[in-house]
């Protein structure tokens, strides 16, 4: 018997971790750094503030994560269940060349069909992240 899916799911993969599996993917998402003797220097500032925000936000139990993999590359969004209803991206964490657009597309049409009753919105999250998710609204 042949199965078809839409294409979307054939280019796009999404998971959901519990508190604790985010934990320990997040330890595998620490940012790079260069040792220098004494002095560690990390690569890329925004990556250091995300992946502190996503520690912190991972303190609430309430914090799981949905897990993007698109062109062998990983998206990580932190997120919280405010209420029965609503799940809350608090804090996204990107590959470099990351079309964020095309990935808040692809995870919000999985997650419409796998939570049926819960809706998708965005938290405090960077603004290069949410001009991304805000220009979905076009798509409607």
């Amino acid at each position: 018997m042949l199965a078809l899916f839409p294409i979307w799911y054939l280019t796009s993969l999404q998971s959901v971790f519990d508190n604790s599996q985010t934990k320990i993917l997040l330890k595998l998402w620490k940012p790079s750094c260069i040792h220098l003797s004494d002095i560690a220097l990390v690569l890329n500032t925004d990556d250091i503030s995300q992946y502190v925000k996503a520690r912190i936000h991972l303190e609430n139990h309430n914090t799981f994560s949905i897990a993007n993999l698109k062109n062998d590359e990983l998206s990580l969004f932190v997120c919280t269940k405010v209420d029965s209803y609503t799940h809350r991206i608090d804090c996204c964490l990107w590959p470099n060349s990351a079309q964020k657009r095309t990935i808040f597309r692809d995870i919000n049409k999985w997650h419409t069909h796998t939570f049926e009753d819960n809706i998708l919105k965005i938290g405090d999250i960077d603004h290069a992240s949410k001009k991304a998710w805000q220009s979905l609204q076009y798509d409607e």
